[in-house]
């Protein structure tokens, strides 16, 4: 049977395939876990300085097992973190967020130990309206044979909404660039190359004995590969949905200077950004008109001119282009 596949590595190489480093001299790793895809990484931006960091002392002990000139780790809890504008990139592409209540503490860190015009790359899980996998753990732990085990059961995972996620990066003072809910499918040769996967973030597998832990998983994936109508013995693809964000910390500007916002071709002024945020929250131009002390017709005018630029001419057209350019973000921004 081949080695399973790692899923958080494979998941990872998309994203990373789509940026590019150089321009970063320091980047911080949140949430590295072994240190992989870090070596990786400082492999291949050798003139980089990476530090990756993790809140686990057993994954930071055999992460430092790569010795890399521009690579450090060290033990570091992210709701802690206090390195302000240090670093020129911040990456987290092992799901990290998903294990952190105070999602809000960490984005305002992150934001602190970026430099000006610094970038954030990040990939976790959210909430996004599909079917969760998670949920045949939860079948299994239901079956008379489990379910004494889990009379005191508690998810110490944390989801988050992706509206959430918007509204607390424009809160920390991010400005979103691409913010996108990404369907990803794994190879399997085997269904017990899935089990390992599983068993690395279950939370249920603690409230086992230890001689019980693989018995369970594999009642887990009986129940996954029912639903899906996979045999128990072939091949499969297995697939998860992850968002990732890219979003960069503005440089300081002058109070009498005009600010810009751009997407791709696209090009916004900061009184047009202001407009599309409540216009996309639901205002009429004279609501609009009220919440920012000019005409009516000025809203009209504005609009005008957005949907222009967007080549759209409803509300609807405009909350699905703002979706894909990357400006939904604005819905949530508290500084417009």
């Amino acid at each position: 049977m081949n080695t399973p596949p790692s899923i958080h590595a494979e998941w990872a190489s998309h994203l990373l395939s789509k940026i590019d480093l150089s321009d970063h001299r320091s980047i911080l790793d949140l949430g590295c876990r072994q240190g992989k895809t870090s070596a990786h990484l400082a492999k291949q931006y050798p003139k980089q300085l990476f530090l990756a960091v993790d809140n686990q002392a057993s994954e930071i002990e055999q992460a430092t097992e790569h010795q890399l000139p521009n690579l450090q780790f060290a033990l570091q809890d992210a709701r802690k973190l206090c390195m302000p504008e240090q670093f020129d990139a911040v990456i987290s592409l092992n799901n990290c967020f998903m294990w952190i209540k105070e999602k809000q503490t960490v984005f305002n860190n992150l934001y602190n130990a970026l430099k000006p015009q610094g970038k954030t790359y990040l990939q976790f899980f959210v909430r996004h309206g599909h079917p969760k996998n998670d949920r045949f753990l939860s079948h299994a732990a239901k079956e008379i044979e489990w379910r004494s085990y889990f009379k005191n059961y508690s998810q110490d995972y944390y989801d988050v909404s992706i509206p959430d996620v918007c509204r607390m990066l424009c809160e920390s003072g991010f400005i979103i660039h691409k913010l996108e809910l990404m369907k990803y499918g794994t190879y399997f040769k085997h269904p017990d190359l899935l089990e390992p996967f599983f068993k690395s973030w279950a939370s249920q597998i603690k409230y086992l004995p230890i001689h019980r832990q693989d018995h369970f998983l594999h009642r887990a994936m009986k129940h996954y590969l029912n639903f899906y109508h996979y045999n128990e013995n072939e091949s499969f693809y297995y697939d998860e949905y992850v968002l990732e964000v890219i979003c960069e910390k503005p440089f300081p500007v002058e109070n009498n200077e005009e600010i810009s916002y751009q997407y791709g071709a696209i090009e916004f002024s900061q009184r047009e950004a202001q407009v599309i945020k409540h216009f996309l929250n639901g205002k009429a131009a004279k609501e609009i008109g009220a919440l920012l002390d000019i005409s009516a017709k000025t809203v009209e005018f504005h609009l005008a001119s957005i949907k222009e630029k967007c080549h759209c001419r409803k509300r609807s057209e405009l909350f699905q282009i703002a979706i894909m350019e990357g400006f939904i973000h604005l819905m949530f921004d508290n500084k417009l």
